[in-house]
This record gives C-alpha cells, sequence and structure tokens, in this order.
C-alpha cells in the first residue's frame, strides 16, 4: 500500500493529523483526542500507519513491542516516522 493510499483513510488521516507538531504520542492519548473513533479501529489503524513506515515507535515499552501497551502495563509511544 502507498503512502497516498494509507492517508486517503478518513481515520489514518486524522491520526496523522494528530502527530503534526512533532508529538509524540501513546494509543492512549491518541483515543482521548479521537473520542469518536472506536478502540480497536484506532489500534488497528495505528498498525497499518506503522507497517507502511508512516508512524514510528518514539520510545517502547519495556518489551519494545510496537503494540499500544505490553502485558506489563508499559506503554508505548509512536511518532511521525
Amino acid at each position: 500500500m502507498t503512502s497516498a493510499d494509507l492517508l486517503l483513510h478518513p481515520v489514518r488521516l486524522r491520526i496523522v493529523q494528530a502527530f503534526l507538531g512533532d508529538r509524540a504520542l501513546t494509543t492512549t492519548e491518541l483515543q482521548a483526542e479521537l473520542p469518536d473513533v472506536p478502540a480497536a479501529s484506532l489500534y488497528r489503524q495505528v498498525a497499518r500507519l506503522v507497517d507502511g513506515g508512516v508512524l514510528g515507535v518514539a520510545w517502547p515499552g519495556s518489551s519494545g513491542t510496537s503494540t499500544a501497551t505490553s502485558p506489563g502495563g508499559t506503554s508505548t509511544s509512536f511518532a511521525m516516522a
């Protein structure tokens, strides 16, 4: 999927807009900014943006994964790649 295809999706575009201004956000913070987007959709769209290279992991949780919250409860922050 091209970057243009990734950004043409309305929820993904709103996610990217939330990161403008050199911000790093956890998915919990992102959910607070986009309360009308269901959590499952938000996680799925963030994963697509990470996989597409649009977003990157700013600082991983203790597990080093790019998931929103590790099993130990440590959050992962995302930022524009």
